[in-house]
């Protein structure tokens, strides 16, 4: 009984630990790498996060053309 349940749990870890192994080395210097193009945002699955950086981006350049 015992081992029916242990062998899904190891099952599960080594699942989530051969994921993590697929994020890449490079995603490691945050934001200003991920959010260099969208592109890359996806390849370090940070597509939200960069989406309200751009938005900031944006808004700070804005202030800054039109003096506010």
């Amino acid at each position: 009984m015992a081992l029916a349940l242990i062998i899904p749990l190891v099952l599960a870890v080594a699942t989530a630990l051969a994921q993590q192994d697929q994020f890449p080395q490079r995603c490691l210097q945050g934001p200003a790498y991920w959010c260099q193009d969208a592109e890359t945002a996806a390849e370090c699955q940070k597509e939200q996060f960069c989406l309200s950086f751009w938005d900031t981006a944006l808004v700070r350049a804005y202030e800054g053309v039109a003096g506010l």
